[in-house]
């Protein structure tokens, strides 16, 4: 029953932040295209404008237009090309679409990792009200944006699902948690072979859910290669809430004579080496296509100096912006200690939980892991 009850909650709170989220956007819709990038990304760009063909897909993936690669973002535009048109309103409600998809996924996200259902309503609304969004949802430009945060949050759930699936015993395969004695042949009872199930739809190995989570990684990056910090959050993930992750390699045996699940950080590391190496392959990309449009200046142009002084006004201009959203929630300071104390509040890296951890200091491993997600994806 509580089962049942829970899994009408959780719909019922998808539906909710679907319908608050395109009730508070939806002006974006009688919106016109504006002229500053998406002039030259649609109104201007014949590919999209023709729509699909081999040679726009292929121009997609091979061109370094507006000194980006982001193949896949360029074909959601070419599909909104051939089935809108220059209908701005239709490519605002893409990018709204995606938005309340990308909500719904954080909550769905927050609600597994951490099995908070309010909390992570919570903050998921906040994702998809917060004033800071509005430029990805009614700039079409920005597509990117919210089409990689799709597929972030799709690769969550599928590492979410690598992990809990990894964790736990499946029929035939020899369990971490056999009962006392197994393994060990019983007097009067033949010995049971152990051997690996088949491969089952209903019911996949971790390996299916960690080749998915590079998959939709690879389609993140394609989007947009912002992503490439991912494989940090991964390991901060293993850290909190997963909490399978240990800074020292354990010493008691499990049940059935098998040690515990946990890892030491060097294996946790060592898990994400394809995710770092698809991270590295991005960054490389994305510098040799910048070069090569115009958008990388020399040292004698713009000097490290003024580099360390634009990342220090940066540094300044973030935390204005945490002043201002902490304000705006209106939260005095019993609840926000309340709401911080809780797992859940600041892993969503978020403004206000962002600040909120620098505000009240605490030190449990939630504000340590969501501190570390503001270092490595703020």
């Amino acid at each position: 029953m509580d089962r049942t009850k829970n899994r009408l909650w959780t719909l019922l709170i998808c539906v909710l932040l679907s319908a608050a989220t395109l009730a508070t956007y939806w002006p974006v819709v009688h919106y016109q295209f504006i002229n500053f990038d998406d002039l030259g990304y649609i109104i201007q760009n014949p590919h999209v404008r023709a729509g699909f063909s081999w040679q726009n897909v292929r121009w997609a993936f091979t061109s370094g237009y507006g000194s980006n690669w982001h193949p896949l973002t360029w074909l959601s535009h070419m599909l909104d090309g051939q089935l809108f048109g220059l209908n701005a309103g239709r490519h605002h409600l893409v990018n709204l679409l995606f938005h309340t998809a990308n909500a719904v996924l954080l909550f769905l996200v927050l609600r597994r990792l951490t099995g908070a259902v309010w909390r992570s309503a919570f903050v998921a609304g906040l994702f998809a009200l917060h004033a800071v969004h509005v430029e990805s949802v009614a700039w079409v430009a920005e597509r990117k944006d919210v089409l990689s945060t799709f597929f972030f949050m799709l690769t969550l759930l599928a590492y979410e699902r690598y992990v809990k699936v990894r964790g736990q015993p499946r029929k035939g395969s020899g369990s971490r948690s056999a009962p006392k004695g197994f393994g060990v042949q019983v007097r009067g009872q033949q010995p049971q072979p152990d051997n690996h199930p088949p491969f089952s739809i209903l019911h996949p190995p971790s390996s299916f859910f960690y080749v998915l989570a590079l998959v939709l990684f690879v389609l993140g990056l394609m989007s947009k290669p912002m992503l490439v910090t991912l494989p940090f959050v991964l390991l901060l993930l293993d850290f909190w809430p997963l909490g399978h992750l240990q800074f020292s390699r354990p010493n008691g045996m499990g049940h059935g004579g098998t040690r515990p699940y946990h890892r030491t950080l060097v294996l946790s590391v060592r898990e994400k080496i394809p995710f770092f190496l698809l991270s590295i392959a991005s960054c490389i990309t994305t510098f040799l296509v910048q070069e090569h449009g115009g958008a990388v200046a020399e040292l004698d142009i713009v000097p490290i100096s003024h580099r360390l002084s634009a990342d220090g006004f940066g540094a300044s201009l973030s935390a204005a912006r945490g002043h201002a959203a902490l304000d705006d929630c209106r939260l005095d300071s019993a609840a926000a200690r309340a709401l911080i104390g809780r797992p859940g509040a600041c892993s969503a890296g978020t403004v206000p939980g962002r600040r909120m951890v620098l505000v009240f200091g605490h030190t449990r491993p939630c504000h340590r892991a969501g501190a570390g997600w503001d270092a490595v994806d703020g």
